[in-house]
């Protein structure tokens, strides 16, 4: 990855597969830990019984600068190639090599880690803690996100007597703060209000255009997408069905298997 430092992830020949019911998953998961424990090579290329393939043969390049969107259905298999990416999942067949000292910040399951009895400000602290922020870089970011997030006047009140608006802007505005070279955002903004989803948008667009930021967004919402995206994946059962860096094109592309789904 050195040989190239404006490229910040690739991806060849990557595989993820689960099992079709928890019987199975749990059987097949102790088994691969056992074997690997006792250094056994196995053949993860081929399906057991009652296996599916969550991925098969995803390859792409992340460059720096670059918004790429992934879009397709429920289980076409986003939020499981992003879960490799950050490394949620562990990779079975194939590589996802990353630039060295690469940092990556996640945009979902933001509320993992919260407390409702402690106050924004303290949750501001363990949510930075989470994101691999030192005390120090926060106190440094504080104002930052006190102005960003809205929320100077209630930054001490308790985190529990937020609405779920609040809560939202509270943690995207700490995950921010993280400054990252890559964003990894899985439908991350759903559950916050309009203004301040365009308000995260277009700061998004900046660190993007000005910073050199690159972003892999897994959404279906259309203006979004239009909004940030300089490159589309549209993905089917797993697959990569059609790579374009016209925006349009790939939404034109979508919309024809939604309607061949719909049949």
């Amino acid at each position: 990855m050195d040989k190239n430092k404006d490229i910040y992830l690739s991806l060849k020949g990557v595989h993820k597969k689960f099992g079709k019911d928890l019987h199975s998953s749990l059987r097949y998961g102790v088994g691969d830990v056992l074997a690997k424990g006792f250094g056994i090579q196995k053949d993860y290329s081929v399906l057991r019984k009652n296996e599916f393939w969550a991925l098969k043969d995803i390859n792409f390049e992340l460059k720096k600068g670059e918004v790429l969107s992934l879009v397709g259905h429920n289980g076409s298999g986003k939020t499981t190639l992003m879960r490799l990416i950050s490394g949620i999942y562990g990779l079975e067949n194939g590589e996802i090599e990353k630039r060295e000292g690469l940092k990556m910040t996640t945009l979902f399951a933001l509320a993992m880690g919260l407390h409702p009895l402690l106050s924004g400000r303290e949750n501001a602290y363990l949510k930075g803690a989470f994101f691999g922020m030192s005390k120090a870089e926060i106190d440094e970011k504080m104002e930052w996100i006190l102005d960003f997030s809205g929320l100077r006047d209630f930054i001490d009140a308790p985190f529990g007597n937020y609405s779920s608006g609040m809560k939202a802007r509270l943690v995207l505005t700490v995950a921010f703060a993280t400054e990252p070279d890559v964003f990894l955002i899985d439908e991350g903004f759903n559950f916050s209000d309009a203004e301040f989803k365009d308000k995260s948008f277009t700061w998004l667009r900046q660190q993007v255009h000005k910073n050199g930021k690159s972003i892999i967004m897994a959404s279906h919402q259309e203006r979004r997408i239009k909004m940030l995206t300089t490159r589309m994946l549209v993905m089917k059962r797993g697959q990569i069905k059609f790579e374009t860096e016209n925006v349009d094109e790939g939404i034109s592309f979508y919309k024809s298997l939604s309607k061949k789904l719909n049949r």
